[in-house]
């Protein structure tokens, strides 16, 4: 519970917020604090821009008392209260929450549930990819009366993070993609990540729904402790919703069939990667759960956009085409998209420009290695990397045997750019990827100027 240290407690406010770029008048400005920023700097700027009120920790407002007309409400942690505020508004709606996490693929989920939910139910989702603590209160801040669904993605880096957001969304629904290596360095392990990830399943409500991926032991394990209704998916014959067949993958999308209950249709997807149909098939569960027909989930899907930097497919002048899946980047994230690659560009000369995978922790050196040797055994032509980690994944495709002539390490994004495009000819194909902070759209921007 807050403090009230200045005005009136009993003053509407008309929306909150916590970046005061974005705050609009009548506004509660909650000032948060990091590693590296703290909030409560800006609650001047917060005033000047029509906030009326302010939240933030009681020992640091009472500097503020006095000094600005807001009303100041002081708590022990700003961050704590802001999902507190989000749960209790949460609750005052009639809506029903579909959580998802997993190591890989749950913005691209996301994004294909809440256009399948959306048409039948008024949804609610996250803006891009705003996941975390702070990032989900801020969606669930925008339910309105009208909306009857809210698809909720949630992404953690270290234990109880999940649990803390299915505190504040109180989920009806829960799904988890997959259970990966990834964010190892918060979390030590892959038994860890499970843990962590099965954070989502315990929070969902004793009445709500497990939509369960059975072709992800880790993930199958988690439902089989619980005893909540389950809805399955994946390609075992006892799958609820099942990939029957992939049918075709071209750079227009991929076709394949599946099977809901029995009843067979086939599907088609513009976006390439067997991955994005593990996506679609997680995607179209939810939705068969939720008994949206399935010629929407059919049609649905087949108007689903790729999601920026995630498998996005575009062409460079003199027909070369560049898979851009910079956005982020794991192990099996990474392997899934040569996978795809050296499959879609099979007839003529694929390469790989990748970046490092961040948050791997002490065995991050071993991972990527792992990572060369797969770009070699997969027959890529070229392979091109910066960077210490870089230099890992350089040394496990020479060690897997390939030429040292189509092994580049780049000083940095401009000179891996250049060099692709001294290397690419009309037809190639070339995958871009890495970790967020591995920055690897540079790459893409270069080289795009470079074509010009």
């Amino acid at each position: 519970r807050g403090t009230l240290v200045q005005g009136n407690k009993e003053m509407p406010v008309s929306g909150i917020s916590t970046d005061t770029r974005q705050l609009k008048p009548g506004s509660l400005f909650v000032a948060l604090e990091g590693e590296n920023f703290d909030g409560h700097t800006f609650i001047g700027d917060a005033e000047q821009k029509g906030a009326i009120a302010v939240l933030g920790v009681t020992s640091k407002l009472q500097s503020f008392k006095g000094n600005v007309s807001a009303a100041l409400v002081g708590v022990q942690d700003s961050l704590r209260a802001l999902g507190d505020i989000a749960r209790y508004w949460r609750l005052k709606h009639d809506v029903r929450v579909i959580a998802l996490t997993g190591s890989n693929g749950k913005t691209s989920t996301k994004e294909m549930i809440a256009a399948l939910v959306n048409r039948k139910y008024r949804t609610l989702k996250n803006v891009l990819n705003l996941n975390n603590l702070v990032g989900v209160p801020l969606t669930l801040f925008n339910l309105k009366s009208g909306h009857e669904m809210a698809v909720i993605e949630m992404g953690m880096n270290s234990p109880g993070e999940i649990a803390r957001l299915a505190e504040i969304a109180v989920p009806d629904y829960g799904l988890i993609t997959n259970i990966q290596p990834a964010h190892l360095e918060g979390l030590g392990s892959l038994e860890g990540i499970q843990k962590a990830k099965g954070e989502l399943f315990e929070g969902v409500k004793d009445s709500g729904v497990l939509f369960v991926n059975i072709d992800d032991p880790l993930v199958a394990e988690l439902a089989k402790k619980s005893d909540k209704r389950k809805v399955t998916f994946g390609t075992s014959s006892d799958a609820d919703v099942r990939l029957v067949e992939i049918i075709s993958q071209s750079v227009e999308g991929s076709r394949f069939k599946v099977s809901f209950a029995g009843r067979e249709e086939e599907l088609f997807l513009p976006v390439l990667g067997k991955h994005q149909i593990s996506n679609a098939l997680a995607a179209a569960a939810v939705a068969w759960g939720l008994e949206v027909p399935i010629d929407e989930i059919v049609e649905g899907l087949s108007a689903h956009k790729p999601v920026k930097q995630r498998m996005e497919v575009k062409r460079v002048k003199d027909d070369i085409f560049l898979l851009d899946d910079s956005y982020n980047a794991n192990p099996s994230s990474v392997t899934a998209a040569l996978e795809t690659v050296a499959e879609i560009g099979k007839e003529g000369r694929f390469f790989a420009a990748l970046g490092a995978m961040l948050e791997l922790g002490p065995e991050s050196a071993r991972y990527h290695r792992l990572i060369g040797e797969k770009v070699a055994q997969l027959g890529y032509r070229g392979l091109l990397s910066l960077g210490d980690l870089g230099k890992e994944i350089i040394e496990g495709a020479r060690g897997a045997g390939m030429p040292a002539e189509y092994l580049f390490l780049g000083r940095d994004h401009a000179e891996v750019a250049e060099k692709l495009s001294q290397w690419l000819q009309p037809g190639d194909w070339v995958l871009v990827k890495g970790s967020r902070g591995s920055r690897m759209e540079l790459v893409i921007e270069n080289l795009i100027e470079n074509e010009r």
